[in-house]
């Protein structure tokens, strides 16, 4: 089910009354009918305790996007080097930021404690997945739009 939420008037965030929208998409859905699992998908915009807490209050799973901060950074560079899995794409992807084609990347998965600074019944200890790809060296990315050419991963990888 896909749900929306009107326009609000001004300029406003994204994340302002997102956990009254996701509740009222959660119990909406309910009174629909949906009577199983339901899973609330949100990007890094929706990333706050209160959509979390909102998603567990109401007994729905929650997949958010967390922003890219110390304490991320921190995690995923802790995560051990053996604990990385490849993963194959059949078709090459677009990656926006990168300005490149990706066709391969690794995923790992680590534990995280979110929203440290609130008190601990808004703390939510969570499942963190991580994807990262291999950057390209950026003096080459200019030769490797040229047919033919080919470029080096650099050693560091970047984490999504």
């Amino acid at each position: 089910m896909t749900t929306s939420h009107p326009l609000r008037k001004g300029p406003s965030k994204s994340a302002r009354d997102a956990a009254v929208f996701v509740a009222e998409s959660i119990r909406t859905a309910r009174a629909c009918g949906a009577s199983g699992l339901l899973v609330v998908r949100a990007d890094s915009a929706f990333y706050g305790a209160d959509v979390v807490n909102a998603c567990r209050a109401l007994n729905a799973h929650f997949s958010v996007t967390v922003r890219m901060n110390a304490s991320i950074k921190a995690e995923i560079a802790g995560i051990d080097e053996t604990a990385w899995r490849p993963i194959k794409y059949p078709k090459a992807i677009w990656d926006e930021e990168g300005q490149c084609w990706i066709s391969d990347a690794e995923i790992a998965e680590t534990t995280y404690t979110a929203f440290t600074s609130k008190p601990k019944k808004y703390q939510v200890t969570a499942r963190l997945i991580v994807r990262r790809v291999k950057r390209l060296n950026p003096r080459d990315r200019a030769r490797s739009s040229t047919p033919g050419a080919t470029t080096q991963p650099s050693p560091t990888p970047r984490s999504r």
